[in-house]
């Protein structure tokens, strides 16, 4: 990563692909999810929590799920929804793919429901 850079390396609402750990916490599912916080946007080294993309249409439904409008913009391969119940964390460096970043009315819907997610 380019420190000169201005630009950190991960935003809120960025998109990677990552190991997202099953409930069982032994196994883990490779799939899409989005940066909701960071103790340090700027170091690959700090912890990061990620939200899950499910790609699965009857997830747009549940609670605090946020549909992703421009999911091909963003490098998604379907319509797809954060579900901001589905948190995990972990340091940037074991992400994978960087696919992209919501679009900013996308960002501020998921802004909303991560914070009605914590008011509750």
């Amino acid at each position: 990563m380019n420190s000169s850079n201005s630009e950190p390396p991960l935003n809120f609402g960025d998109i990677y692909i990552v190991a997202f750990p099953l409930t069982n916490g032994t196994e883990a599912k490779t799939r899409p999810a989005v940066a909701v916080a960071s103790e340090d946007w700027r170091s690959p080294d700090a912890l990061v929590i990620f939200a899950s993309v499910s790609g699965s249409a009857a997830r747009a439904s549940d609670k605090g799920a946020v549909v992703v409008e421009n999911w091909a913009d963003v490098g998604l391969d379907r319509p797809s929804v954060v579900q901001t119940h589905r948190l995990f964390s972990s340091q940037l460096r074991y992400a994978g793919k960087k696919l992209g970043r919501l679009h900013a009315v996308d960002r501020e819907s998921l802004k909303s429901a991560i914070s009605d997610l914590f008011a509750n």
